[in-house]
């Protein structure tokens, strides 16, 4: 009983505490109401574009640094090995056809950065709510699709899209299974999320709506819509190159990655030249009769390899780049927020107000 009594107690102080003390750090004191409801949506604005220009920062140096890496590893990487143990004949290090090849293995460095930098950016962009409260991206609720408006699909579809594209990782098509090639389409339909819901939903804002609000003297929509247009440019080029080099012994291009299944005869080559790890990943490739790399790209199906990876990096590049120009736009970033605290008391050391200063 005293025990309970003493409980009570506790939770009586605690509430008495959080009843006496509040922290309206810049707000207007409680009898101007229209005041305080003013800085409300200021404030909330003003958090909305701190957050897109965070998540499009994050995103920019995800994109940035897997791309660069790639290329960085293609040229002045250690020369690989086949599963034999031997040099590649062509003279080249392997190169992805696409970033999402680049990071698949979420053990690497590139896998890791991607992953973090992509799921930050992800997520601050998912809480921004920018389409709701910056005025250069509201649209009106009265539009939408199928009963959900465009403000909506606008703040929720791109950043899930980003989520599944970083978190489900592809697997290479010539070794996929059946389930990981269904895992491979999430991820791919999370990357059409996050670049063509950013694509229709700018063009529906800076082209349809009649309720934006956008810079006119600044240029703001030639401005975004060079962005829209760039990142269109990119996707075009990464899905064209993509086919090509993944058909180019069918399109009679020279020369395309070889793919084997390695057998007994190669594993002990592989021994035989002194590398036993790549002859233990080349006896459990044999055993689950999964394809390993014998030969890398060279020629035109090399050039049009990297097109198709630096296509879909530049792609992912150009849409956060217009990100970042939304929040260059967008009159919230630039609100001044009162600096006092409402009913704020020079003498108190807590730099709280009580209910009694306020009364």
């Amino acid at each position: 009983q005293f025990r309970l009594q003493r409980s009570a107690s506790s939770i009586s102080l605690t509430s008495f505490s959080m009843m006496r003390y509040s922290n309206d750090c810049g707000m207007p004191d409680k009898e101007k109401v229209p005041e305080r409801v003013d800085f409300l949506q200021q404030e909330r604005g003003k958090k909305s574009a701190m957050l897109l220009l965070t998540g499009a920062i994050c995103g920019l140096v995800g994109f940035s640094f897997v791309g660069f890496i790639g290329q960085f590893q293609f040229s002045f990487g250690p020369r690989e090995v086949n599963f034999r143990g031997e040099p590649m004949a062509s003279g080249q290090n392997f190169f992805p056809v696409s970033i999402s090849d680049m990071v698949h293995d979420p053990n690497t460095p590139q896998g890791k950065c991607f992953f973090a930098f992509c799921m930050a950016a992800a997520m601050c962009l998912l809480v921004s709510f920018h389409s709701y409260h910056l005025r250069n991206c509201y649209v009106g609720d009265d539009n939408g699709i199928c009963g959900v408006s465009y403000l909506g699909l606008r703040s929720v579809l791109p950043p899930m899209g980003l989520i599944l594209c970083s978190a489900v990782t592809m697997t290479p098509i010539k070794q996929a299974t059946l389930m990981e090639k269904v895992s491979t389409g999430v991820h791919g339909f999370g990357a059409g999320l996050f670049l063509m819901g950013y694509v229709l939903f700018e063009i529906q804002c800076l082209c349809f709506s009649t309720v934006v609000h956008l810079d006119k003297r600044g240029g703001e929509k030639v401005v975004r819509l060079a962005f829209v247009a760039l990142t269109i440019l990119a996707m075009a080029v990464q899905v064209f190159c993509t086919g090509a080099a993944m058909n180019g012994d069918k399109l009679g291009l020279c020369c395309s990655d070889v793919w084997q299944i390695p057998t007994q005869a190669d594993i002990a080559l592989a021994q035989t030249n002194g590398h036993p790890g790549t002859a233990l990943d080349a006896m459990r490739a044999m055993e689950s009769n999964t394809p390993m790399l014998l030969n890398t790209a060279n020629g035109t199906v090399l050039t049009i390899t990297m097109m198709a990876y630096w296509g879909e990096a530049w792609s992912g590049i150009f849409m956060i780049c217009g990100l970042i120009a939304i929040w260059f736009y967008c009159p919230e970033r630039k609100i001044d927020l009162s600096e006092r605290f409402g009913g704020f008391v020079p003498e108190s050391q807590s730099g709280y107000r009580t209910l009694e200063d306020t009364s």
